[in-house]
């Protein structure tokens, strides 16, 4: 996982011309690391976060370091019968 964060969680390329998106599909175990390792949050917060399957995880990197985090296992696009974690 850290390998991952590592090679996709950067700030920009300075030679870049246009902005980038990255999509990422992974187990959510992936994403609750990858958050919580962009924000800088302890490693126990693991513990109290979910990610349901299909969920959008969105998250911003800017060219200053700063991190945001858009919006953390959004399922809306999923009927509720259809959200499962596990």
């Amino acid at each position: 996982m850290e390998a991952a964060f590592l090679a996709h969680f950067h700030r920009p390329d300075d030679e870049a011309e246009e902005d980038y998106t990255t999509v990422l599909v992974c187990h959510a175990n992936v994403i609750r690391y990858c958050v919580l390792r962009a924000l800088q949050l302890q490693p126990e917060a693991w513990l109290r976060t979910g990610v349901a399957n299909a969920s959008v995880t969105t998250m911003e990197v800017r060219e200053d370091g700063g991190v945001s985090l858009l919006g953390f296992g959004d399922s809306g696009h999923l009927e509720p019968k259809a959200i499962t974690f596990n």
